[in-house]
Protein backbone atom coordinates (compact mmCIF):
# COMPACT_ATOMS: atom_id res chain seq x y z
CA UNK A 1 0.00 0.00 0.00
CA UNK A 2 1.64 3.35 -0.89
CA UNK A 3 0.86 5.99 1.36
CA UNK A 4 0.75 9.76 0.90
CA UNK A 5 3.95 11.74 1.05
CA UNK A 6 4.45 13.73 3.50
CA UNK A 7 4.13 17.66 2.51
CA UNK A 8 6.84 18.60 5.34
CA UNK A 9 10.34 17.25 3.93
CA UNK A 10 12.01 18.08 7.35
CA UNK A 11 9.98 14.82 8.91
CA UNK A 12 10.47 11.33 8.35
CA UNK A 13 7.65 10.09 6.36
CA UNK A 14 6.81 6.20 6.12
CA UNK A 15 6.18 5.79 2.27
CA UNK A 16 4.84 2.60 1.96
CA UNK A 17 3.60 -0.79 3.90
CA UNK A 18 3.55 -4.24 2.36
CA UNK A 19 2.46 -7.88 3.78
CA UNK A 20 5.13 -9.94 2.62
CA UNK A 21 5.92 -13.46 4.37
CA UNK A 22 3.41 -13.13 6.96
CA UNK A 23 4.84 -9.96 8.03
CA UNK A 24 4.99 -6.30 7.27
CA UNK A 25 7.74 -4.88 5.41
CA UNK A 26 8.44 -1.10 5.64
CA UNK A 27 9.58 1.84 3.24
CA UNK A 28 10.51 4.92 5.79
CA UNK A 29 12.31 7.73 3.74
CA UNK A 30 13.65 5.23 0.99
CA UNK A 31 14.89 2.54 3.45
CA UNK A 32 13.41 -0.84 3.47
CA UNK A 33 12.59 -2.41 7.28
CA UNK A 34 11.63 -5.69 7.70
CA UNK A 35 11.69 -5.49 11.48
CA UNK A 36 10.36 -3.67 14.37
CA UNK A 37 10.88 -0.16 14.40
CA UNK A 38 10.51 3.08 16.31
CA UNK A 39 10.12 5.71 14.58
CA UNK A 40 9.49 9.72 15.52
CA UNK A 41 9.44 13.15 13.40
CA UNK A 42 13.58 13.19 13.14
CA UNK A 43 14.65 9.41 13.59
CA UNK A 44 14.19 5.67 12.98
CA UNK A 45 15.36 3.24 15.03
CA UNK A 46 15.46 -0.59 15.44
CA UNK A 47 13.01 -2.30 18.49
CA UNK A 48 14.27 -4.90 19.91
CA UNK A 49 11.04 -6.29 22.31
CA UNK A 50 11.81 -9.05 24.73
CA UNK A 51 8.68 -10.72 23.14
CA UNK A 52 6.80 -9.20 21.21
CA UNK A 53 3.43 -11.35 21.56
CA UNK A 54 3.48 -9.89 25.39
CA UNK A 55 4.90 -6.11 25.51
CA UNK A 56 6.11 -4.99 28.85
CA UNK A 57 6.63 -1.98 30.41
CA UNK A 58 10.74 -2.48 29.63
CA UNK A 59 9.63 -2.32 25.85
CA UNK A 60 8.66 1.35 26.67
CA UNK A 61 11.40 2.75 28.36
CA UNK A 62 12.06 4.71 25.27
CA UNK A 63 9.35 6.99 26.09
CA UNK A 64 10.62 8.47 29.87
CA UNK A 65 12.93 11.22 28.41
CA UNK A 66 10.76 12.05 25.42
CA UNK A 67 7.60 14.63 25.00
CA UNK A 68 5.29 13.10 22.91
CA UNK A 69 1.44 13.39 22.62
CA UNK A 70 1.20 9.41 21.47
CA UNK A 71 3.07 6.66 21.16
CA UNK A 72 1.41 4.75 18.10
CA UNK A 73 1.65 0.79 18.50
CA UNK A 74 1.31 -1.01 14.72
CA UNK A 75 0.68 -4.94 16.30
CA UNK A 76 1.65 -6.77 13.10
CA UNK A 77 -0.87 -7.68 10.85
CA UNK A 78 -3.64 -8.21 13.46
CA UNK A 79 -4.97 -5.92 16.18
CA UNK A 80 -3.18 -7.22 19.60
CA UNK A 81 -3.75 -5.32 22.73
CA UNK A 82 -0.70 -5.50 25.17
CA UNK A 83 -0.48 -5.52 28.96
CA UNK A 84 -2.73 -2.91 30.67
CA UNK A 85 0.31 -1.77 32.48
CA UNK A 86 2.10 -0.31 29.20
CA UNK A 87 -1.22 2.47 29.05
CA UNK A 88 -0.19 3.40 32.77
CA UNK A 89 3.37 3.95 32.32
CA UNK A 90 2.33 5.81 29.48
CA UNK A 91 -0.50 8.07 30.83
CA UNK A 92 2.21 8.78 33.81
CA UNK A 93 4.66 10.39 31.53
CA UNK A 94 1.84 12.33 29.75
CA UNK A 95 1.53 10.46 26.71
CA UNK A 96 -1.30 8.05 25.07
CA UNK A 97 -1.32 5.41 23.54
CA UNK A 98 -3.40 3.98 20.45
CA UNK A 99 -3.30 0.53 19.67
CA UNK A 100 -3.71 -0.64 15.70
CA UNK A 101 -2.14 -3.03 13.33
CA UNK A 102 0.66 -1.29 11.54
CA UNK A 103 -0.60 -1.04 8.22
CA UNK A 104 -2.87 1.78 10.28
CA UNK A 105 -0.56 2.45 12.83
CA UNK A 106 1.41 3.88 9.45
CA UNK A 107 -0.97 6.17 8.01
CA UNK A 108 -1.37 7.55 11.14
CA UNK A 109 1.46 8.50 11.98
CA UNK A 110 1.86 10.01 8.27
CA UNK A 111 -1.25 12.03 9.50
CA UNK A 112 0.31 13.19 12.73
CA UNK A 113 3.54 14.36 11.44
CA UNK A 114 2.06 16.38 8.53
CA UNK A 115 -0.33 18.13 11.51
CA UNK A 116 2.93 18.76 13.59
CA UNK A 117 2.33 16.61 16.40
CA UNK A 118 4.51 15.28 19.09
CA UNK A 119 4.26 11.87 17.95
CA UNK A 120 5.65 8.15 18.18
CA UNK A 121 4.92 4.97 16.22
CA UNK A 122 6.57 1.66 17.91
CA UNK A 123 5.61 -0.86 14.87
CA UNK A 124 6.09 -4.37 14.49
CA UNK A 125 6.17 -6.28 11.50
Amino acid sequence: MQLQESKNRETINIQSVQNRDGGIVLTIDQEVFTEAVIIDRHSVDIWNPDNSDALSDADFSWCADKDYEVVLLGTGNRLRFPDPSIRVLLAQLGTGLEVMDTSAACRTFNLLVSDDRRVAAALLP
